[in-house]
């Protein structure tokens, strides 16, 4: 073999890697698609990982159990504490709401017995004046009276 024909053969063999995009585009396309996959998978385990920590019927548990790895059940047994500990949480959060709720109608209900005590005390003093007006008024008539005769 010659020289040139040494270099057609290689003129044709990195022409036939440059249509197929050569083995480095290849191989960095193979390892994208793995990586893609593998977020999958892992978006996959997140969903069969927050059904697992939220059934609690043991078969169904078994049947998910038995989709995940070995090596993932201690995470999936962190997920299924944290999940039970987010919903003591979430309990705990609203008892602690309701306790303020009821704190809050608490002082309602205090304002508004203050409020109907002072409308009390302001009839008392309005039905006060009106007593005193009303003898005013009875002196008055007896002022007339006595004003008239001396006419």
């Amino acid at each position: 073999m010659d020289l040139a024909e040494l270099k057609e053969e290689k003129r044709k063999i990195s022409d036939s890697f440059n249509a197929e995009g050569g083995p480095l585009k290849q191989i960095q396309t193979y390892k994208n698609h793995i990586a893609h996959v593998r977020d999958e998978l892992k978006t996959l385990y997140r969903h069969i990982g927050a059904e697992a920590a939220s059934i609690a019927d043991g078969e169904c548990r078994q049947d998910i159990n038995s989709l995940i790895l070995p090596e993932d059940t201690e995470i999936m047994d962190c997920v299924v504490r944290t999940n039970h500990l987010i919903h003591d949480d979430e309990i705990a959060i609203k008892k602690l709401q309701a306790s303020l709720d009821i704190d809050d109608e608490r002082t309602k209900i205090v304002k508004y017995r203050k409020m109907i005590q002072e409308r009390r005390e302001k009839i008392a003093q309005a039905e006060k004046n009106i007593v005193e007006f009303e003898e005013s008024i009875k002196v008055s008539e007896t002022n007339i009276e006595k004003l008239k005769e001396l006419l």
